[in-house]
Order: C-alpha cells, then structure tokens, then sequence
C-alpha cells in the first residue's frame, strides 16, 4: 500500500509540472538547468545514500549484461520492423529512425527516481548496474550502430562513446558506490547526512521535471503512423521482462527491479541523436513524450501487481 502511495504521489508531481508547463507559470529554458540540477547534484546524493552499505554479489554481475544485451534486442525488433517498410517506401532514413528511437531507457530522471523506497537497496543497485549496461548504448553506441558516418571510423566513434561515459555523473557515482561497497567502507555519518538531505530532493524534483518536459502538443498527423513502432517497443519490453522475471537465476529482488526497469520510458538522448543524425527529431521528441506517460501507466501498474 506505501508503495502504491508513492507512486500516486510521484503522478501526482507529474501532473503539477505538466500544469506549470501549459499555463507558463514555468519558463522552458529553465528545464535544462533543472535537470543539469538532478542529474549532477540530487541523484549522486541520493544513490550514495540509499546504496551506503549495501554487500555486493555475483548476482549482481548479471543486471549490466541485461541492460547492454536489451538494448540490442531492441535495435535488431527494430530493424526487422522497419527495413521492408523503408525499402517499400522509399524511405531509408525510417530505419536509423527506429534503431535510435526505439531502444535505450531514461534511467537517471525517470527509472530511479520512481523506483527509489520502493524496491530494495540490492534492487536498486540492481538498477544502476542496468543503467551501466544501458549507458554503453544511450550514450553513442546505438548512433554508432545506426548512422553510418563515413567520415568518422570505428575509433572515433568508441572515442566519443567512451567520453560520453566519462562524463556521465551518475557513471561515476556507480563506480564509488561500488568501490565502497567492494572494500566495505562505510561513509561518514556527516557526509551521509548531508547526502540524505541533498536526496530527499531527488523525487521531487525529478517527477516535476519530467512533467514539465512532457509536450502534449504532438503533429499527430506525423506520430499516427509511429504508433505501432511504440507498441512493438512495449510488447518486445513485456517479452523481455518476462524472461528476466521467470528466467534468470537471481534473487526475486532483483528479478522484481529489472521487470519494472525494462518499462521505463525511451531516454532523452534518442532525441538528440536523432538530431544529430538528421533525422525528424520533432516526431522522436512526440514518441518520448508518448512514451513517458505509458510508462508512468505500465510501471505504476507493475509495482500494484508485484
């Protein structure tokens, strides 16, 4: 029943942010600095709060290849939806279109926040070595894959995705954590308070966010026909999730926490290598919106039924 609490409360921040967002109260050139906000400074605080002390296993080796190895189901249920479709059409860009926009997950503004109190430390460490995995493709290794840049070989293109994840926050809050864990050193009481007092903004602040970057105001004349590649993206998700849940020789724990991971929403920087790529970024932009409210739907759902 708390859970179910939290989550109504985290909808219920969602639905203020979308509010300040359609009556301006909010301006919109303030989100970037807000999720800079999060992303840098809220959930380190509150990773290293929620995972202080938690006692690795080889369980959780297994949480990384999942995140890596869904990444690229998704890329290839891509490819096989929409490669006779683009050669039919005449459109070849609808396939680096998909592969960008169909796989990947928003983990650091979405999953963890809307997670964190309700699975377990182990589950949600669980979490963030998925994110690992998922960061490896989110970062670049899908444009990579996707976008056959001729100018550009195989060693720039790992070099960009490797300081992509030098530069990720939460990549390194990970490797501290871990590092903490694996030595079994324990923090400060006063560094862990301050963190604990940092965090606790974390929720909040994230699901505000997330409801005022949502944009309602969607060209449904361009999305209509992108609708099916959003249900394939949830149906190969649900298969996933079913085969962690049922399949992996891990504690229920973290099965529980991979099935609700697997449901979250695409990540913002499908957006932005679409854009890089040329692509129709503004139809990739309505899809994350979409795919954010399924998402709060699916994942409130998965936390009542399990």
């Amino acid at each position: 029943m708390n859970a179910l609490a939290d989550v109504l409360a985290y909808v219920a921040v969602i639905v203020i942010g979308q509010i300040l967002r359609l009556n301006g109260t909010f301006p919109r050139d303030a989100v970037r600095p807000m999720s800079m906000l999060v992303l840098y400074v809220t959930l380190p605080c509150s990773v290293i709060v929620f995972l202080s002390g938690v006692k690795l296993s080889s369980d959780l080796l297994i949480p990384f290849f999942v995140g890596l190895l869904s990444n690229w189901a998704l890329i290839a249920l891509a490819v096989l939806l929409t490669r006779r479709e683009a050669e039919r059409r005449g459109e070849p860009n609808l396939v680096p279109f998909s592969m960008l926009n169909l796989s990947g997950y928003n983990i650091g503004t979405f999953a963890m926040p809307f997670t964190m109190g309700i699975v377990s430390p182990v589950g949600f460490l669980s979490i963030c070595l998925f994110d690992v995995g998922n960061a490896v493709m989110v970062t670049g290794g899908t444009y990579a894959i996707a976008v056959r840049d001729e100018k550009a070989g195989w060693r720039e293109r790992l070099r960009s995705i490797g300081m992509r994840l030098l530069s990720s926050s939460c990549l390194w809050t990970y490797a501290f954590v871990l590092a903490l864990a694996f030595m079994e050193v324990v923090l400060p009481r006063p560094i862990l308070h301050f963190c604990e007092v940092v965090g606790k903004a974390n929720p909040f602040l994230a699901m505000l966010l997330i409801g005022l970057s949502v944009n309602l105001r969607i060209d449904w004349a361009k999305f209509r026909p992108l609708v099916k590649l959003l249900v394939w993206r949830y149906v190969g998700n649900a298969a996933l999730a079913a085969l962690a849940f049922f399949f992996l020789p891990v504690a229920e724990e973290i099965r529980k926490a991979l099935v609700l991971v697997l449901m979250a929403p695409m990540p913002a920087m499908g957006v932005i290598f679409t854009m890089k790529a040329k692509l129709d970024w503004e139809t990739a932009a309505n899809l994350n919106s979409v795919s954010v409210i399924v998402s709060v739907l699916l994942m409130t759902a998965t936390i009542v039924f399990l």
